[in-house]
């Protein structure tokens, strides 16, 4: 994938896809509903997503231990240069520019291949102006929009007949099929299904725990039940990493083409590397959040 866009934003910017490994429980600080603790959604869709900066801190933590260990690159000072700080009486901008991350394929059980992930044309239409914008018109062309199904068919991988969750879909005659390579998902279990129908499963779909403390004679303690709501292991959003070049004047100054260097061997744990894992959002002690990063290009 080539960048194409720096001539309108100042940054070179690559896409990172997000594989949900565990549970991912990014909060929105304020309880909705029959949920204490809901998912952080969109408000134009109540899609699921995931804030940039939440992904930036997570970033910045693992640049944090690559420069202690003086790994894929990065030096001591090197997590100010790119991140940049406010602290002190000399704050600074940083190079590097998070997007938030917004939801691509979500899994949904299903009759066949015990679950499927669902999308629809809404989303890879969106999917497919945001990488002409930030990645320029060859990525974008490898996504295809299929024509919106009725609500009870779905476009995909095979002919027959599929349930998902408890309701009866058929197969529609759209002629569309994911075509985007990406490690860990069959396309064969890919279906697109109409808008309103994915809106559905993303609303009612997502995972509700139940968590409490309990006194030392193991009874739940006065207001500590409370539900924990979190999207599903295997959801795939998508964002797009950017670099530009160091803020400052003088010859040592880092070029954009370095600082994308840097970034990419913190998200892939090695440079020139495409695969990392990452902890995002709250509840890292009871093992949620943690993601599976592709570095796309």
């Amino acid at each position: 994938m080539d960048p194409t866009n720096g001539h309108r934003t100042g940054y070179l910017f690559h896409e990172a896809l997000y594989q949900c490994v565990t549970p991912l429980h990014v909060g929105t600080g304020q309880d909705v509903g029959l949920v204490d603790l809901p998912v952080a959604r969109e408000v134009t869709t109540a899609y699921p997503w995931m804030p940039g900066s939440g992904i930036r801190g997570s970033l910045r933590r693992c640049a944090e231990e690559h420069a202690a260990a003086s790994e894929g690159g990065w030096q001591e000072g090197d997590v100010v240069r790119i991140f940049g700080t406010e602290e002190g009486d000399d704050p600074s901008a940083g190079c590097v520019a998070v997007v938030d991350a917004k939801l691509l394929l979500f899994p949904v059980r299903s009759s066949r291949g015990v679950f499927h992930w669902v999308t629809c044309p809404f989303v890879l239409d969106r999917y497919r102006r945001d990488l002409a914008f930030f990645c320029g018109d060859a990525a974008a062309g490898r996504v295809t929009v299929p024509p919106e199904p009725a609500d009870d068919e779905y476009l995909g991988a095979g002919s027959e007949p599929l349930h998902l969750e408890e309701f009866p879909f058929r197969a529609g005659n759209g002629g569309w099929k994911w075509s985007a390579a990406l490690d860990g998902v069959d396309p064969g279990r890919v279906v697109a299904v109409h808008d309103e129908v994915f809106a559905h499963f993303v609303r009612h779909a997502t995972l509700v725990r139940t968590r409490n403390r309990l006194s030392t004679a193991k009874t739940v303690l006065e207001g500590h039940l409370f539900s924990v709501e979190a999207v599903p292991p295997e959801a795939v959003l998508y964002g797009f990493l950017g670099a530009h070049e160091e803020r400052k004047e003088g010859d040592d100054a880092y070029p954009a083409t370095t600082v994308r260097d840097r970034l990419r061997a913190v998200v892939a744990d090695v440079p020139e590397g495409t695969l990392g894992h990452h902890v995002f959002g709250g509840d890292e002690s009871v093992g949620l959040g943690l993601t599976r990063v592709h570095w796309q290009g």
